[in-house]
């Protein structure tokens, strides 16, 4: 019960900056899950997937019905994705934990600066 009040309010957080400075929150699902619940950390990248999978999807209906989604650019999206995933998940069964470790370090690193260069008004 106190995992899921921890997990629940850095949620809250990372929605918060989420809503803030319009990045998504799955920069933090994975520290979250790995550091904070103890999970694996290949355990802690599919969970965070599918809980961005299922908010995304729910984000995506208030587009959908508003008439603002371009069919043209969603299918080879979703086909790309799609394709990206089945090999993200194949790499994900043979790599070893610190290769992902690292990955998810570089990545959030690099969205971090991008998106702190973004709010100063030096990245478009």
């Amino acid at each position: 019960m106190e995992t899921l009040l921890i997990f629940a309010a850095t949620g809250v957080a990372a929605g918060l900056l989420a809503g803030l400075f319009g990045l998504g929150a799955g920069w933090a699902n994975v520290p979250v899950f790995n550091l904070l619940m103890g999970a694996p950390l290949k355990l802690s990248v599919g969970t965070s997937g599918l809980v961005l999978s299922v908010i995304d999807t729910s984000a995506a209906w208030i587009y959908l019905h508003s008439g603002a989604v371009l069919p043209m650019l969603v299918a080879p999206s979703i086909i790309g994705v799609m394709l990206g995933a089945k090999i993200g998940v194949r790499l994900l069964s043979v790599a070893p934990a610190a290769k992902v470790r690292s990955t998810v370090l570089v990545l959030l690193v690099l969205a971090g600066g991008r998106a702190l260069l973004k709010g100063l008004g030096i990245w478009p």
